[in-house]
């Protein structure tokens, strides 16, 4: 009995096995498959569901097929997942479109895996193109670019492979450009914005087999010119003599609307500031062109500081709101007030006074005119009601016991002895007294104006006053160059004069459709490069002195810097004579006064290493002497001497990367003599789409292949080399390949940074129109193919009349010379230097018949076109300047190739099938064998039991039909489960027999 019991229970778990087995069979092209949606584009998310059995997987992809459906073994798989079956044997998968070039042949395709041949299902899918914007809101460019347009990229994905795409508006017919897609179907365009009034735009492309579009939206702009930077940006922060010059109308504020309405009338352009409740219209004569594009010059007058919306109003009485583009900040200037009225009569401001430094000179008690611009008006009105806004005038700092004493108040409002209002425009004039205890030299004088309600606003200015003698340097602070000499000798005293130098990355900027000699598309053109010089001119400037004099100016190193040190040569030649002046200074500048006892002169800064800097003028006196000023920097005389920062760049600083640079440093950190180590270097990338924005990644990451940088040292003057071999500059490998421009900066061994240096890679394959330079057509017999020469190693052997023949790693190759683009480069005496498409060549030069030279060589006569020589002289000793042959369209076409490619594919793939029906003969082989022994087996059963056995007969039998195609272990097992309930029912039987007996 328990025999029994064991063999029913074998019998029912094979038996679990094989039911669902059986059921997969069962659903044959029944997945009930649906995709959603059933067409769309590269890119796109489409969602899969069917149905299938409990505890099983499906597999779900995307698929190409020949023939004209997919089925197994006729399909490419290009992107698949598989998707669980869940409860009520339901199943979902998502995909993913894959790039793919366009055609008709695409499908998902699912199936139960082991289980194919009986499971598949497919739903047919239809590729769309696509275009994609990184912006569908643009601003429009104007003026040749000089106008920044957005920057548009367009993609476009599900075209047909390796086509040429024409892109264009549809609703003006122009073109935008022109593009060719890769393998997988994609292209991607740069376009720059320009030219186009407001409105919704249709961008069409097509490659002549499928089209596809997107709409984009332009929008008006506007634009303003800053005289600082001479460009036109759309955000402008008026600051300094700027200020000035546009609140006295001594020049207009520049003004270019762009993507308005065409062929309109601009009737007046408004600035609004809510906080003040200030609103000034201005009205403007001007009208837009046919592409909406209009320029004003503005006269403002005075105007408040702070941030204003700008209004254009058009004929039409449309209006468009640019809201906070344009910031005044404060701004001052102060004068003697007893030269300056002398000199113009009056205390109204006068622009010349700003050219006349003689008036910057006063005395301790005198009277000092302040003429303010850009401050909050004195009197704001708000929604709590008038709030009066002071400001008072301060001299070096701003504290109360510095604020200086009211003369008078010549425009706007005295409150009290040292407050006053500013006019309703936020201008004013003040004259106040100085100290009568202060000291000589350069002064501040400052003006501020603090609103603490509605919100807390301050604005600030200051300038500079003289009390006596006084001279101001500026800049601040700059790098140096990494040579110095030499210049020249002062005439008086015989001490030579020293001069730094300017140095910095050679390339070539982009000059029309040129980049450094490379013809590239107009998308390049937009990319700007910051060319990074080192060198500072330093201005020194001086006020009352005496008329006439001379000027001899020094700089001294702040210890521990010891210029003795750094420049030996020049204090042994010259240092009895500094020991008059400046026995530690070196001589940079010699000038002298003018009639009013005002100088000005210049000079570049020598090279030293990073420190602090004193810069000492001496005059000399008409009573005989000299007098010894310290120079002050021009805009804050707090600022007491001139710093060297660190700097550095790369040559070249564009190229076509990855490329190895020369690294120039100077200004490193001072140091003892043998140098500082430690110099490494950080990289920043510049994100040249997004307006020039930087994005924070500051890292390391380069040094991981510049390991060579810990052999950088820094020299005693600042400037970088390496240890291991001094005589040569150091070098920088970088590993960057997308095109772009890139900021690096040099770490300091304190960790500072060092200032920027930018670098431009340029690597796009499809905007270099040169490289069909470097290609030949070659007639192969069959088709034309496209070779590069120096890929299959390409020599010229010989010429012969007008055929020139080429031995390749392809075989021998005979072509026209004309094909071979023969240049020659230079004649010395009578030998020629040609260069060809595969290599130069030289030759003796036999005749010259008008323009064409007939050159022997030695692989055989050379006729070549001589567009311009400078001379024709015995022997053709002078240098040939110029000699150039005309170049044919290069083209060939590469269909023969890819038609052997689709045959090879072709072949394969008949290969595969052939193999496959061999595979499924062998299975159907071994599946009737098996049936063989099932048969065999069931008639022994069958004379124990004749009923049953036919029911097992017929399960059989239909079991068999279904399993034809199904793995030989899901077979195997069958059979077993067919035995051990043959053996059930047998046993049965035998017990049966027994009882009855």
């Amino acid at each position: 009995m328990s025999r029994v019991t064991y063999t029913l229970v074998l019998a029912l778990i094979l038996a679990s096995i094989v039911t669902p087995i059986v059921a997969v069979a069962g659903v044959t092209g029944n997945l009930q498959l649906q995709v959603t949606p059933t067409k769309g584009s590269p890119g796109d998310v489409i969602v899969v569901t069917g149905v299938a059995p409990l505890g099983y997987s499906v597999n779900v992809s995307f698929v190409n097929y020949t023939g004209t459906a997919p089925a197994p073994g006729n399909y490419q798989v290009l992107a698949s997942t598989l998707a669980s079956v869940g409860v009520g044997g339901k199943f979902q998968a998502v995909l993913v479109v894959p790039y793919v070039p366009y055609a008709t042949n695409y499908a998902v395709y699912a199936f139960v895996p082991g289980f194919e041949a009986n499971t598949y299902d497919y739903v047919l899918f239809t590729l769309v193109p696509k275009l994609i914007l990184n912006v569908t809101t643009v601003k429009s460019g104007a003026m040749g670019g000089l106008i920044p347009g957005s920057i548009v990229n367009i993609t476009g994905v599900g075209f047909t492979a390796g086509a040429g795409v024409t892109i264009y508006i549809n609703e003006t017919g122009s073109q935008i450009g022109s593009a060719q897609t890769d393998a997988r179907g994609v292209f991607t365009y740069i376009w720059s914005v320009q030219n186009m009034p407001r409105g919704t735009y249709t961008i069409v492309a097509t490659d002549g087999v499928v089209t596809a579009s997107t709409t984009i939206n332009v929008i008006p702009a506007l634009f303003f010119y800053d005289p600082n930077t001479a460009v036109y940006t759309a955000l402008l922060t008026v600051s300094g003599p700027l200020v000035r010059d546009l609140e006295e109308n001594i020049t207009p504020l520049l003004v270019v609307g762009t993507g308005f309405d065409p062929d309109v009338s601009v009737i007046s352009i408004t600035f609004s500031n809510s906080f003040y409740n200030y609103t000034k219209a201005i009205p403007v004569t001007a009208s837009t062109d046919p592409y909406g594009v209009f320029s004003a010059a503005l006269y403002i007058g005075h105007i408040p500081g702070g941030t204003y919306t700008v209004i254009v109003t058009e004929s039409t009485n449309d209006s468009y709101t640019f809201k906070d583009v344009i910031t005044f900040n404060a701004y001052i200037e102060a004068y003697d007030y007893n030269a300056y009225t002398s000199a113009f009569g009056s205390t109204d401001y006068n622009a010349a006074a700003a050219s006349m430094p003689s008036l910057k000179v006063t005395s301790p008690g005198a009277k000092v005119i302040v003429f303010g611009w850009a401050f909050a008006p004195g009197n704001i009105t708000t929604a709590a009601g008038t709030v009066s806004v002071p400001a008072h005038i301060f001299i070096d700092v701003d504290v109360p016991e510095n604020t200086l004493t009211i003369s008078s108040v010549e425009v706007g409002t005295q409150i009290d002895s040292y407050n006053f209002l500013p006019d309703a425009d936020g201008f004013n004039i003040v004259v106040v007294l100085m100290p009568s205890a202060i000291v000589r030299g350069g002064h501040e004088i400052g003006e501020t104006q603090n609103i603490t309600a509605p919100v807390q606003l301050r604005f600030s200015a200051r300038t500079n006053i003289a009390i006596g003698p006084t001279a101001f340097f500026s800049p601040p602070a700059g790098t140096v160059g990494p040579y110095t000499s030499i210049v020249g000798v002062e005439p008086t005293t015989g001490i030579g004069v020293v001069s730094g130098s300017f140095a910095g990355p050679y390339y070539c900027l982009v000059s029309g459709m040129t980049v450094c000699g490379v013809n590239v598309t107009a998308p390049t053109n937009v990319v700007q490069l910051w060319k990074t010089a080192l060198g500072t001119n330093v201005t020194v400037s001086g006020v009352g002195f005496d008329p006439n004099q001379p000027v001899l100016v020094f700089i001294e190193g702040v210890p521990p810097v010891d210029l003795r040190l750094l420049y030996p040569s020049y204090f042994a030649t010259y240092g009895q004579s500094l020991s008059s002046f400046l026995p530690d200074g070196i001589l940079v500048a010699y000038t002298t006064t003018d009639s009013k006892g005002s100088f000005s002169t210049w000079f570049i800064f020598p090279t030293l290493p990073g420190a602090m800097y004193k810069i000492w003028v001496f005059v000399g006196r008409i009573s005989g002497g000299y007098d010894q000023v310290q120079a002050v920097y021009i805009a804050k005389t707090s600022i007491t001497s001139f710093q060297v920062l660190p700097g550095f760049y790369l040559n070249p600083a564009v190229a076509i990367g990855p490329y190895v640079a020369e690294v120039v440093a100077t200004g490193l950190p001072y140091g003892a003599t043998g140098g500082v180590a430690g110099v490494a270097i950080r990289t920043t990338v510049l994100d040249t789409i997004a307006d020039g924005k930087y994005k924070q990644n500051l890292n390391d990451g380069i040094m991981g292949v510049n390991l060579h940088v810990s052999n950088w040292r820094i020299t005693p003057n600042g400037t970088l080399t390496d240890v291991l071999s001094p005589n040569v500059f150091p070098g920088l490998y970088i590993p960057v390949l997308e095109p772009g421009i890139y900021e690096l900066r040099m770490i300091m061994p304190d960790g500072s940074l060092s200032a920027p240096t930018y670098i431009g890679i340029f690597n796009d394959v499809a905007d270099i129109q040169v490289i069909r330079d470097n290609v030949i057509a070659i007639n192969a017999g069959v088709s034309q193919i496209l070779v590069n020469l120096q890929q299959i190693n390409a020599t010229l052997v010989s010429v012969q009349g007008d055929i020139a023949t080429i031995k390749t790693d392809v075989g021998t190759i005979k072509t026209t010379v004309q094909d071979l683009q023969p240049v020659v480069t230079s004649i010395n005496d009578t030998v020629a230097e040609i260069k060809t498409a595969v290599g130069t060549i030289r030759g003796v030069v036999l005749s010259l018949n008008g323009t064409v030279a007939t050159i022997s060589t030695t692989v055989g006569v050379i006729r070549a076109t001589v567009d311009s020589l400078s001379s024709v002289v015995s022997g053709l000793q002078s240098t040939v300047n110029t000699l150039s042959s005309s170049v044919n369209t290069l083209s060939s076409s590469l269909s023969a190739l890819s038609d052997k490619v689709d045959k090879g594919f072709a072949n394969l793939s008949s290969a595969i099938s052939d193999v496959s029906s061999k595979i499924d003969s062998s299975t159907s082989s071994l599946s009737s064998a098996i049936s063989s022994a099932q048969s065999a087996i069931t008639n022994a059963v069958s004379s124990a039991q004749s009923s049953l056995s036919s029911k097992i007969d017929s399960a059989q039998s239909a079991l068999s039909s279904q399993v034809s195609t199904v793995s030989n272990y899901v077979l195997v097992t069958l059979i077993l489960a067919l035995i051990a309930a043959a053996a059930a029912i047998y046993e049965v039987i035998v017990l049966h027999r027994k009882l009855a007996g």
